[in-house]
């Protein structure tokens, strides 16, 4: 079809290439759940950590882009303490897909 030229992944600088298993980007987070806090050169790192933690069925990431801090949690958007928008300015926010194989 006149779509198929579409279907590849750009990366822009700054930005993530979509994760089928992660969520999409929210200027979001959620507060006093960290499980770990550490620093990270991308967000894709931080997601890693996330993916790879044994301690907890680690669900969601929130990644500061200036301090490049990432903290990891086994909370979603569906905890009390999740905030759209986040109450700390600089937050980024993602969680892992439910469906995601």
């Amino acid at each position: 079809g006149a779509t198929d030229y579409m279907n590849f992944t750009t990366v822009i600088p700054g930005k993530v290439a979509t994760d089928k298993n992660w969520s999409e980007i929210r200027n979001a987070c959620i507060k006093s759940n960290n499980y770990k806090t550490f620093t990270a050169l991308t967000i894709d790192i931080c997601k890693e950590n996330c993916t790879n933690e044994d301690g907890i069925d680690c669900q969601s990431i929130e990644y500061n882009l200036v301090s490049h801090t990432c903290s990891i949690s086994d909370t979603r958007s569906t905890s009390d303490d999740y905030t759209e928008p986040c109450h700390v300015r600089g937050w980024e926010y993602m969680e892992r897909r439910l469906d995601a194989g």
